[in-house]
């Protein structure tokens, strides 16, 4: 226990110049790890990877507590869905939804909460049998934010469903011009990078560089933490890696200076993209396992140098 300590204290100094060089030596102790092929806990017929207490979960990703899913991303204690994205809280049957938490028999919908039968409408909270409304909560038999009878609601319905047939509207998301953000500046970038040639081809919209937020600045955030003061957070400064600015407010340097590890020299963005990117994608590659030569699907790309394994492998390495 003393070793340890004085050990850690000899490491944490509140320099940068000094935790990159022990970042960059757990880089190289990462590397050479030996992985399980996949990131499973008590999983049945599943694809994709970090998942656990899951079954029937294919081409899934981030999944927890969830049984018979198709093609979701972040999924927890939901059943049956397809084509979802961030959605969870005993969500069932649900068919292209994003941002959804305690809906059922729902489709083609954003930012859904405690409702059902809800089809091609943003923010809803507590609502049935609503359709293309916005905005709205403890509503039921709405088309386009206005009331109607049980009767109207369902001939209107399938009148609108009939016409976006004919226009090649059913049965899609919606379009990626009501889009709220840029393609570059949501998350759907972070997991599946475009260029901004290839957005603009899909039909997304893309935000350029704005040159107010890459002004000069003079001040430079000292390597070590006992020697910022409180004048930093008057400071407009840049970041070392693509020259944002970025600010610290008297929470965040009060926090590096307690904790006694440097104040960051790299903007929020550059410092997510670093997390980010040690983290395995949505995607599953073909490898063999280092031991026995087995082929298996696995989220770790072919040419990251970490030694993949199996699970009987892996286990019988690691546990024995």
């Amino acid at each position: 226990k003393e070793d340890y300590f004085a050990r850690k204290k000899e490491m944490l100094t509140g320099s940068r110049k000094r935790m990159n060089e022990i970042f960059e030596i757990f880089l190289k102790l990462r590397a050479n790890r030996k992985v399980k092929n996949y990131h499973w806990m008590n999983t049945e017929n599943c694809t994709g990877d970090y998942i656990q207490n899951s079954k029937n979960c294919i081409n899934s990703y981030n999944i927890d507590n969830s049984e018979d899913l198709r093609n979701v991303l972040f999924g927890v204690e939901t059943k049956d869905l397809f084509n979802c994205t961030y959605i969870g809280h005993k969500s069932e049957v649900n068919y292209n939804m994003m941002a959804t938490f305690t809906a059922s028999h729902s489709k083609f919908s954003y930012f859904v909460f405690d409702s059902s039968d809800i089809e091609y409408c943003e923010q809803i909270i507590s609502c049935n049998n609503v359709f293309g409304c916005n905005g709205i909560k403890h509503k039921k038999f709405c088309i386009l934010n206005k009331q109607y009878s049980e009767e109207e609601y369902y001939v209107l319905r399938d009148l609108i469903i009939e016409h976006m047939k004919k226009t090649g509207e059913w049965g899609k998301f919606f379009p990626p011009d009501l889009a709220c953000f840029a393609y570059n500046e949501n998350t759907a970038h972070q997991y599946f990078p475009l260029t901004k040639e290839q957005a603009l081809a899909y039909g997304y919209k893309w935000k350029d560089p704005d040159p107010k937020e890459y002004e000069k600045s003079d001040a430079v955030v000292p390597d070590k933490v006992l020697e910022l003061n409180d004048s930093i957070v008057d400071k407009v400064l840049a970041c070392k890696d693509c020259g944002r600015n970025y600010k610290f407010n008297n929470a965040e340097l009060r926090f590096y200076q307690r904790q006694n590890v440097p104040a960051p020299d790299e903007c929020s963005e550059c410092r997510h993209k670093t997390r980010l990117d040690m983290r395995n994608g949505v995607k599953l590659w073909d490898r063999n396992c280092e031991k026995c030569n087995v082929g298996v699907k696995t989220t770790y790309s072919p040419d990251w140098p970490e030694k993949v394994y199996c699970e009987k492998c892996y286990l019988k390495e690691t546990v024995g």
